[in-house]
């Protein structure tokens, strides 16, 4: 089946972002490195060979632990984001990047404890990630991965 021809696919993010362990703070260091890589897990990118583009998609529960927050500001975002910001895997909301980006921004002005400044700050630099990867990077990838498991 050459590009043109394949469907748009779903691959999770934790398959092009490595989440290292985290050396910030030795009571955060754990819990840091377990939620980017939850996120990272469960959030995925849409990778779209037609148009040879992506568009990476975050998962909005794991975004709530990573962030250590209630869930008032993410169900907020989720309502006000438009239909197509949204994706819904397995009864599982996701929110564009872009999106959760400015969220993150506006988010991280705000007066908070130093504890989720710094969750905050870790969680923007996966987002970040995320958000630099190319489909030619993904694409490449991928191929080096089919390639390993013909070996």
């Amino acid at each position: 089946m050459t590009s043109s021809n394949l469907p748009k696919v779903r691959e999770p993010l934790s398959h092009f972002i490595k989440v290292e362990e985290f050396n910030i703070s030795r009571d955060l260091n754990k819990t840091l490195t377990e939620n980017n890589k939850t996120l990272a897990e469960n959030s995925f990118t849409e990778i779209d060979h037609i148009n040879k583009t992506h568009t990476p998609y975050i998962d909005a529960e794991s975004l709530v632990t990573s962030l250590g927050t209630d869930r008032k500001p993410i169900r907020k975002l989720l309502a006000d984001s438009a239909e197509e910001d949204v994706q819904k895997v397995n009864g599982k909301s996701s929110i564009r990047i872009s999106i959760v980006k400015e969220f993150l921004q506006t988010y991280s002005e705000q007066p908070r404890p130093r504890s989720t400044q710094i969750k905050t700050q870790t969680t923007q630099q996966l987002i970040n990630e995320a958000g630099r990867l190319t489909y030619e990077q993904i694409v490449e990838q991928q191929n080096s991965e089919d390639n390993d498991d013909k070996s």
